[in-house]
């Protein structure tokens, strides 16, 4: 967001979960409207590390600089740099660990790097353009070393069995144009162009029976390369939403989004729809549909196998996009000036989701409940998946020094691999409740300081 562009504020804040946080914010120049705004966290989160002895560490820095108007419009500049590890120590943990092994140490660390600019040009009171070029990069490391112990469980040695490590450089701009052509419809039209540079690395030694040993050391012989890619490739986004107001209290939105991307020659046209109904002074009725699409992860696309020659060829490079049927039903309720209730029930049909051709276990809608992805070739499009649940929201806004944020949602996540039989997903929890209460005190004699 924008800082203050009349005053300065600071803002220091210290939690068990995020850490250590200091902002700051104020005018550049008060007749000219421009402002910064600066934020920096350092985080510990031993709190927050439930069902592991390890700790995850992690900083980040964003800023938004205000340039107010300029000959080309109102310009700003943004930008966020973060990095993240946590290190599982085989030799720290105990029986009730759920994400380490008492035979590997496992290092995982990420970084993150993101510049921009925005640009908003008004044409007219009805007319205005969005505009945002932005350059980011990405960078991801696994490293796996496992330990060869006695049968008395002591250490005698260890050895690098995994190595990961996978970059990417990201361009974007993205641009959108909207018009209000009456009181009753608008018009909402853009495009999303983003080029990737990826360099993906990843060899791994571990547990794997085709390799020898021929020492007798307890450390297998040498690496297989699983990914060793260097692409750039295009994935270009195009929509156009409209909005009609039958009344003050009646709208549709009709809308179609189209997205291609080069490696995969492939593309998806996707149409949503909504209607929203306020029945009552303070009740409000959602309906919604929407047709969605995603890449296939780049670990899974990249993934490169070693055929019988000892080449390595991709097999996933042809994999589409994965899709998804949204249909959702809202209800909003307004309890006097500060109180609102949300519910909701929604459903998702989930298919083109890659599995393995024959029979197995595997399903990409599990990806992501572990560092890294499995090493999986020759992927087919012909996965299905569902999800399906209610989630409740009850929201008291900020007054009397007071505020709540309580939410509630019961689920089910199911998926069917090449077997043809259905299954719970790694994620299906079921349940997810969480509640946020905060109470603000003014301080001081002038009672401008704030203790929240």
């Amino acid at each position: 967001r924008k800082g203050n562009d009349q005053k300065a504020e600071y803002t220091a804040q210290l939690s068990a979960f995020s850490g250590l946080e200091f902002m700051a914010e104020g005018p550049i120049n008060k007749e000219k409207g421009t402002s910064y705004l600066a934020s920096y966290r350092y985080g510990i989160a031993s709190l927050a590390a439930t069902e592991t002895s390890a700790i995850p560490f992690y900083q980040d820095l964003s800023y938004n600089i205000n340039l107010g108007k300029t000959p080309i419009g109102r310009l700003s500049l943004f930008g966020l740099l973060g990095k993240s590890s946590i290190d599982f120590l085989g030799e720290e943990i105990d029986d009730t660990d759920l994400f380490a092994d008492p035979y590997q140490d496992a290092f995982v660390s990420n970084s993150l790097g993101l510049i921009g600019m925005k640009i908003s040009t008004f044409f007219s009171e009805n007319t205005y353009l969005k505009t945002s070029v932005g350059i980011s990069t990405n960078r991801s490391e696994y490293n796996q070393d496992n330990l060869i112990k006695d049968t008395t469980g002591q250490l005698l040695d260890s050895y690098r069995a995994t190595e990961v490590k996978d970059f990417e450089n990201r361009y974007t701009l993205n641009s959108v144009l909207t018009t209000k052509f009456s009181a009753q419809f608008s018009l909402r039209s853009g495009a999303v162009l983003e080029v990737f540079d990826v360099d993906a690395n990843s060899k791994d030694r571990n547990n794997r029976i085709e390799i020898p040993d021929n020492n007798n050391d307890g450390t297998p012989d040498y690496f297989v390369t699983t990914r060793n890619t260097q692409e750039q490739f295009l994935l270009s986004q195009y929509f156009s939403e409209g909005e009609y107001k039958f009344t003050d209290n009646l709208s549709l939105t009709l809308g179609l989004h189209a997205q291609h991307l080069t490696f995969t020659s492939d593309y998806s046209i996707e149409p949503l729809t909504a209607l929203s109904c306020q029945f009552k002074p303070k009740q409000r009725i959602r309906l919604g549909y929407g047709l969605h699409s995603q890449m296939v992860p780049l670990p899974i696309m990249l993934y490169r196998e070693q055929n019988s020659s000892g080449e390595f060829i991709a097999t996933n490079d042809k994999l589409k996009f994965t899709k998804s049927h949204h249909f959702v039903l809202g209800h909003d309720l307004n309890l006097g000036t500060n109180w609102r209730v949300k519910t909701e029930v929604y459903y998702q049909s989930l298919f083109n989701i890659p599995i393995e051709s024959n029979p197995s276990s595997y399903s990409l809608v599990n990806e992501g409940a572990d560092f890294v992805f499995n090493e999986k070739d020759n992927l087919i499009n012909e996965g299905t998946a569902t999800n399906y649940g209610i989630e409740l929201t009850i929201e008291k806004f900020f007054s009397k020094g007071f505020y709540m944020l309580a939410t509630g949602s019961m689920y089910e996540s199911l998926y069917k691999r090449s077997d043809n039989i259905e299954r719970s997903t790694a994620f299906n929890n079921q349940l997810v409740a969480n509640i946020l209460l905060g109470r603000e005190w003014k301080i001081g004699k002038s009672k401008k300081m704030q203790l929240q």
